[in-house]
């Protein structure tokens, strides 16, 4: 098993780079949620209000936390 992943544009990155680059999505989104859920409320806070506090767009949320 390669300990390798293609990035889509020809190059390849090492495992060890795309875990960190998940833990660091994986970290925004959390701490734009929160900022989200004390602001709007469980039932205000949208995907999109999350999606644009992280800074990410909203398919991310759904690849990081299906």
């Amino acid at each position: 098993m390669s300990n390798q992943a293609a990035t889509g544009k020809g190059q390849v990155q090492p495992a060890r780079q795309v875990r960190q680059i998940r833990q660091l999505s994986e970290s925004a989104i959390l701490r734009a949620a929160e900022r989200v859920f004390a602001r709007a409320g469980f039932g205000g806070a949208t995907m999109a209000d999350i999606a644009d506090e992280a800074g990410l767009p909203k398919a991310n949320l759904h690849y990081y936390f299906g």
